[in-house]
């Protein structure tokens, strides 16, 4: 109800995000988590104060597991059982040159990990941040930043 059809919002959004607009659009509580924020705001046209997208996964116990932080036109991937990824998504949509290793694009794998461990330690994810792996707690930058 209230919101115009045709319409289009470009900000970025997570799954999680369903869960407390759901719950607001039902009049229930909303669950109060770091990571997630209801999107009826943005539905009906206001913008969401939001300076990235994070997601994570954890594929098997070990290998597998990423930290994954979108903002602006850069995608970083955080991969502590292989090379860390770093992606213009305006420029490489498809995501097939990754430019994490080259040098021109040092400051923005530091920028961009440095907050992968913000979100490691605001949304308490204690998988990565108290894991006794230790290439799980390494990057380019470490969790101590």
């Amino acid at each position: 109800p209230g919101v115009s059809e045709g319409g289009s919002y470009d900000a970025p959004v997570c799954l999680h995000d369903l869960c407390p607009t759901i719950c607001e659009w039902g009049g229930a509580e909303v669950i109060d988590v770091p990571d997630s924020c209801s999107l009826v705001p943005a539905i009906a046209g206001e913008p969401i104060e939001r300076s990235g997208a994070y997601a994570e996964s954890q594929g098997t116990r070990f290998s597998l597991t990423q930290r994954i932080w979108w903002q602006g036109k850069w995608k970083f991937a955080f991969n502590g059982f292989d090379f860390d990824e770093l992606y213009d998504l305006e420029a490489d949509p498809g995501e097939t040159t990754n430019l994490a290793r080259m040098p021109e694009y040092r400051d923005t794998v530091e920028r961009m990990m440095r907050e992968v461990w913000r979100e490691i330690r605001e949304t308490g994810d204690r998988a990565i941040e108290e894991t006794h792996y230790f290439s799980m707690r390494m990057g380019v930058v470490g969790p101590d930043v």
